[in-house]
């Protein structure tokens, strides 16, 4: 393996770019207990992609942004038409 000097980045290969990483499954109860229900196929097949997640993300916050000025505009609004 060849020594890394301090500040490279670690190497990656093109084909695992952007490949889904499968969400981890629920470990069995420690004390041998079995799980309440058995997951059922759907939750076992959740995959999500990293830029999905931070992309779901910031839609988020900028819906909440939005959201905030809008009911600043319309406080605004009221108040100058009150007066």
């Amino acid at each position: 393996m060849a020594a890394r000097t301090p500040g490279s980045s670690i190497p990656t290969s093109p084909a695992r770019r952007g490949t889904p990483t499968p969400c981890p499954r629920r470990e069995p109860d420690p004390r041998g207990a079995p799980p309440t229900r058995p997951p059922t196929p759907e939750e076992e097949r959740i995959v999500l992609l990293s830029r999905v997640a931070e992309n779901a993300y910031w839609a988020g916050r900028y819906l909440e942004r939005a959201e905030s000025t809008a009911r600043l505009v319309k406080t605004h609004t009221e108040l100058f038409l009150d007066l």
